[in-house]
């Protein structure tokens, strides 16, 4: 009926004895290869109570016990079909039950209920397991696609800083060559000063040369000037002198 045993342990041997009734020493050792649910581990699971098992078929009890399993593992959500058609026939087989019907009618339809149960479970393993992969997968290339999304936005950055080095290298160059003409420039300019001092200090010689000249000429004619003013008094000095003595003449006889 089952893929796979509980973890209920049905039977155990005991403990070998020697003649006299003296325990052997042995190791115990029950390895475990079925269900390995967290069904059985979780404490929230609900135990079956002492009389359920006194009063009610094994073959119900396993199914209910098949339909919790199958619950546990996700049939409600990804076998819900199946999962239904389990409980379906579960309450035909405590139908059967309560109306006395014979055992072998209860049993089958128990068992008919446990086989769809398993089959929920194994479907909802198998969903969930699919689901949880087809998740993951989209989850992956999600990240994929965010990845290549960052590559491309890196790849757009490096080339955007590429060409702005490559422009910050033109301009540096540009600045460069501009710094090159500007010191020859700025050399020439030097040059075109040292050789307008040069040529105002010689400038500079001639204009006091020129002031000197001139200052010589000014004296000179001042000189001429004051030369001409007393020959000018003189000459009118000399034609009055007939004059004064045509005069002095006149009051009588004078010396000279």
């Amino acid at each position: 009926m089952v893929t796979r045993p509980s973890q209920q342990i049905m039977m155990e041997n005991l403990y070998p004895t020697t003649t006299n009734g003296k325990r052997i020493g042995t190791i115990p050792s029950v390895t475990y290869f079925g269900n390995s649910s967290d069904y059985f581990r979780d404490p929230r699971t609900p135990e079956i109570a002492e009389t359920d098992y006194a009063e009610t078929p094994p073959a119900i009890l396993q199914a209910r016990q098949a339909i919790a399993l199958a619950k546990y593992a996700g049939a409600d959500r990804d076998a819900s079909v199946e999962l239904a058609e389990a409980t379906t026939l579960l309450q035909n087989a405590v139908n059967a039950f309560d109306a006395k019907r014979d055992s072998d009618t209860v049993d089958i339809a128990a068992r008919r209920s446990i086989s769809a149960a398993v089959k929920a479970e194994s479907l909802a393993i198998q969903r969930k397991e699919a689901r949880e992969k087809r998740n993951e997968k989209i989850r992956t290339d999600s990240e994929i696609r965010s990845a290549e999304n960052r590559f491309s936005e890196a790849q757009d950055e490096i080339t955007e800083l590429k060409g702005e080095l490559a422009r910050e290298i033109r301009n540096r160059e540009l600045a460069e060559r501009d710094a090159m003409n500007y010191s020859g420039q700025v050399k020439d300019l030097r040059d075109e000063n040292g050789r307008l001092r040069e040529e105002l200090g010689r400038i500079r010689v001639e204009v006091e040369n020129a002031n000197a000249k001139l200052a010589a000429a000014e004296k000179e004619k001042q000189a001429i000037e004051q030369r001409r003013e007393s020959e000018s008094k003189a000459a009118k000095i000399k034609a009055a002198e007939g004059e004064l003595i045509a005069s002095l003449k006149a009051y009588g006889s004078g010396q000279k």
